[in-house]
């Protein structure tokens, strides 16, 4: 059932992969490996022909080398060739992969909307580059099972009779190998949870940075993060283990066993070179095939993962605030919404009900982590409620937060970003930066990036790009956290004379004037 469930998977995610060509891909990695198969049995033939005289059986190709033995460094240069040329398309292969399940998956968690900021971040970053690794493993295994069948045909043709006894002793393997792929497979999935869990921590960490300091908890909080870490160590060496003794064993075992035979059992007296390097050659890539199937393994709850995200977008839309023109006196009404993470079992509203009204200044207050920041995705339509519905008098929204998006271009592109459909002269851009003191020389084509400008500048360059949207609905989430006192008074200007409803998340609330003040608390109880 569980093979059944995997290529099932497999088969359901491979349909969501933009990389063309993908069955070409696989074909071409597969006749590297014949190429490069054939021609490894063909060196060890040559070697065993030339130092003993001895090959099983009679092949004219290595008569004709041997008797032009200038071809033999060309036989060893495509051999090694061709074996790079695959090893560059496998690369090029999980590459592209990673490149395409990355958009897949930023999009995917986009239109879900129950991701939270660390999940999403250990989805895009730690799932998708696993599963990515996980088309790599498989492509190897392929490989790997064609070399097996080259290298075994070989041995059948060389001497079935000692191929069989080897095979016996072969197949006596398999049970350490089922054992060792179980061990993997168990730190795998702890794993995934760990690595899953420290994310969010650092998540936590850097969001409060500023109470750690206040409150000098840091070294309480890096001990804890130390102690997450070294956690991790443990299970990743014990993985780490399991695996390099999973894809060793068999080369060891079987070599082991034939020292033994060797020694004792006078039927492998008459071994020829050829038939033991064909046997070195299968040990070894029967020890890649169990290194293929350990890495398989580790990256399957990785899979899970992602196909569980897809198919629950399955019936999903992309998802928008309902607009609606029956709202009368309110900007915004949130009725009956339950909402709560993805994996988690704690809702963060439920049943929530409330009116904002039309050209009102909210401001919403309590303690970090009580869903101050879940409210404002949910109201902006980046969260999507589990039941319950949001409307909203108009689409026209604008956005500042404490951590404001500047990207490497010039301070006008920073300024109109999203706002193509408007057209803004550089008077007016001009304008603004005068008045938000943002630069002492305002030059519109001057480059900056979210390094070359202070947090304050960054901020200030966010509340321009809203101002200039000329909203209906402002939403704020720690606006004015980077601003000295007298931009907060300037600001508080602007919003004061401001013509439309603003949704206020702040933990200095005596920094505005404004209608009504919200203690998160009284909602979510």
């Amino acid at each position: 059932m569980k093979v059944l469930n995997f290529f099932s998977e497999l088969n359901f995610l491979s349909q969501f992969s933009n990389l063309k060509f993908k069955k070409t891909r696989l074909i071409i990695s597969v006749f590297f490996v014949n190429l490069s198969a054939g021609l490894d049995i063909l060196i060890i033939l040559i070697f065993s022909k030339f130092f003993s005289d001895q090959i099983s059986g009679d092949y004219w190709i290595v008569e004709t080398i041997l008797s032009n033995l200038y071809l033999f460094p060309l036989v060893v240069f495509l051999r090694f060739t061709f074996f790079y040329l695959d090893k560059l398309n496998q690369i090029n292969f999980k590459e592209s992969i990673n490149k395409d399940l990355k958009v897949f998956t930023l999009k995917e968690l986009y239109l879900n909307g129950r991701y939270s900021l660390s999940d999403t971040f250990f989805y895009v970053n730690n799932v998708s580059g696993h599963v990515s690794y996980f088309y790599s493993s498989l492509i190897q295994l392929i490989n790997s099972l064609v070399l097996f069948l080259i290298y075994f045909s070989f041995l059948v043709f060389a001497d079935i009779e000692l191929l069989f006894l080897m095979s016996i002793i072969g197949l006596l393997l398999f049970l350490p190998t089922r054992f060792l792929i179980k061990k993997s497979s168990k730190y795998a999935d702890i794993s995934y949870t760990t690595n899953k869990k420290i994310v969010g921590e650092i998540q936590r960490i850097i969001d409060n940075l500023l109470l750690i300091k206040v409150l000098k908890t840091n070294n309480k909080e890096f001990e804890g993060f130390e102690k997450s870490l070294k956690y991790l160590k443990i299970i990743e060496t014990k993985n780490q283990i399991v695996k390099d003794v999973n894809a060793s064993f068999p080369n060891f075992s079987i070599t082991l066993i034939l020292s033994f035979l060797i020694a004792f059992v006078s039927i492998l007296k008459s071994l020829t070179l050829d038939f033991l390097g064909g046997v070195i050659r299968l040990v070894q890539t029967v020890g890649q095939i169990n290194s293929s199937l350990t890495s398989l393994v580790n990256s399957r709850v990785h899979l899970e993962k992602l196909t569980k995200l897809i198919k629950s977008n399955e019936s999903n839309t992309d998802y928008e605030i309902k607009i609606s023109s029956t709202l009368d006196s309110n900007a915004l009404k949130i009725s009956g919404v339950d909402f709560k993470y993805n994996d988690s079992e704690y809702f963060i509203f439920k049943n929530l009900k409330f009116e904002f009204q039309k050209n009102k200044h909210y401001v919403i207050v309590g303690p970090n982590g009580t869903g101050k920041s879940t409210l404002m995705g949910l109201v902006s339509g980046v969260l999507r409620p589990n039941i319950g519905a949001i409307e909203s008098h108009s689409d026209n929204f604008a956005y500042v937060g404490a951590n404001s998006l500047i990207f490497e271009d010039s301070v006008k592109e920073n300024l109109v970003y999203g706002l193509a459909e408007k057209e803004f002269d550089n008077k007016t851009l001009k304008e603004y930066l005068d008045s938000f003191k943002v630069f002492e020389e305002n030059n519109l084509d001057r480059l900056i990036d979210n390094h070359s400008v202070s947090s304050g500048q960054s901020q200030k360059i966010s509340y321009i790009r809203a101002l200039l949207k000329e909203p209906e609905i402002l939403l704020l989430d720690e606006s004015t956290s980077n601003l000295d006192e007298e931009s907060k008074i300037y600001i508080n200007t602007l919003l004061n004379n401001f013509s439309g409803t603003i949704i206020n998340v702040t933990h200095n609330p005596e920094d505005f004037d404004y209608d009504l003040k919200i203690n998160i608390g009284d909602l979510t109880s």
